[in-house]
């Protein structure tokens, strides 16, 4: 269903590293790529937003589909969701002390209720998480997402794919 996969995000850094993408395919088989980024840092920064504004915020989610959509033929999707992604090394400006980790751990995507893809999230992965990718629709149907983050939330989102 992923055909020829392509996947873009963003993530972040505090120093330059490699980053390693892992794939698993239907069949068990695991692939690894890996590419040198150079960083401009933003791991252990500090804390100053409005809690309740910011939990209220969490788990929007856009989903889009590139039109025309040609079944059978890969199409260009895009997710977002609205997430504040703390890594737990953040300092609170006023009590100096670390404000928890809360972040996205998992976004599973399925097209007419077969898997399409599951991204492991994580700390790493920026604010608001994004990730465009390529998918092929073999008919018209339902692309579904389902998020989570590390306190147990679940935020979901559809979308009807028509050609």
């Amino acid at each position: 269903m992923l055909g020829n996969f392509q996947l873009a995000t963003r993530i972040r850094m505090e120093t330059d590293s490699f980053v390693r993408l892992v794939g698993e395919t239907a069949d068990g088989k695991l692939y690894m790529v890996k590419r040198e980024i150079r960083a401009a840092g933003g791991c252990g920064g500090t804390v100053d937003n409005d809690e309740s504004a910011v939990r209220a915020a969490a788990g929007k989610i856009k989903l889009h589909v590139d039109d025309p959509v040609k079944f059978g033929s890969p199409v260009v999707t895009t997710f977002n969701i609205r997430h504040v992604m703390r890594t737990g090394l953040q300092r609170d400006l006023v009590s100096q002390g670390y404000v928890p980790a809360f972040y996205i751990n998992k976004a599973a995507f399925t097209y007419n209720g077969k898997p399409v893809m599951t991204v492991d999230v994580g700390v790493g992965t920026s604010e608001d998480p994004y990730f465009k990718f390529n998918f092929i629709p073999d008919a018209p149907g339902t692309l579904e997402v389902t998020a989570t983050d590390n306190e147990g939330k679940t935020f979901t989102q559809q979308l009807d794919v028509k050609g």
